[in-house]
């Protein structure tokens, strides 16, 4: 039981991690694109 569950951990941690990766590279990229039509 605690070994699935450390397990389970181990394989979801990184697919949140990817997605909070994404959508921060999403908002970087429309912050820059939003600055750069300002210019």
């Amino acid at each position: 039981m605690k070994f699935s569950r450390r397990f389970s951990l181990n394989v979801f941690r990184p697919l949140i991690f990817q997605q909070y990766l994404q959508v921060f590279c999403k908002q970087i990229l429309l912050n820059s694109f939003q600055k750069l039509t300002e210019l």
